[in-house]
């Protein structure tokens, strides 16, 4: 499995807030398996521009990637989802190989208030066969916004900023990882 966490930086999400998508990115890669042959974590981290953190092939066990985690900083500006979204396309082709099975996952973090149009990405995504998972964060989100850009009402999860919707996301995450919504990992629309 493919999973590339994109991570709001702008300026509305900071402090506890950016600490908390921290937080959700360590409990989901302590559930991974990493590896050239297993499971690959790519970040973005998103504001007005896009800043790759680390991609699939960087990290090679989970040491490796808990090193890379710690030295991801907030970066700060507006918030730009639709235009992260296409540069997570691009990176899931380059990282895609044409024989391959592999499932792609797309972990969108946000506030749902995007100062472009984040649905013409998030379409191009779901096209190209990669689920599309969004988390609301903040005191303010937008639920309407992280639905459309899910696709699908149970692939968007809210109020990340707590702990108890944090478990149920991480829990939700399992259960997709390990095969129970398996059809949305593969890009494939459940009956």
């Amino acid at each position: 499995m493919n999973v590339m966490f994109l991570l709001d930086g702008s300026g509305s999400v900071s402090g506890s807030t950016f600490a908390m998508q921290m937080k959700m990115l360590d409990k989901i890669s302590n559930l991974m398996h990493i590896g050239t042959n297993e499971s690959q974590i790519a970040v973005l981290q998103y504001a007005g521009f896009t800043r790759l953190e680390f991609g699939f092939d960087n990290h090679q066990n989970h040491d490796d990637l808990l090193k890379s985690l710690r030295a991801i900083r907030h970066m700060s500006g507006t918030t730009k989802t639709g235009k992260a979204m296409m540069k997570a396309l691009e990176l899931f082709q380059k990282a895609k190989r044409e024989d391959s099975d592999v499932s792609q996952v797309a972990v969108v973090v946000t506030d749902g208030h995007s100062h472009d149009n984040p649905l013409p990405a998030a379409e191009a995504l779901r096209a190209a066969g990669i689920t599309i998972l969004t988390l609301g964060i903040g005191d303010h989100i937008n639920r309407e916004e992280i639905v459309r850009i899910s696709g699908k009402d149970e692939l968007a999860f809210q109020n990340l900023h707590k702990d108890v919707p944090l478990e149920h996301f991480v829990a939700g995450f399992k259960n997709l990882s390990q095969g129970e919504h398996c059809e949305y990992a593969r890009g494939r629309p459940a009956d």
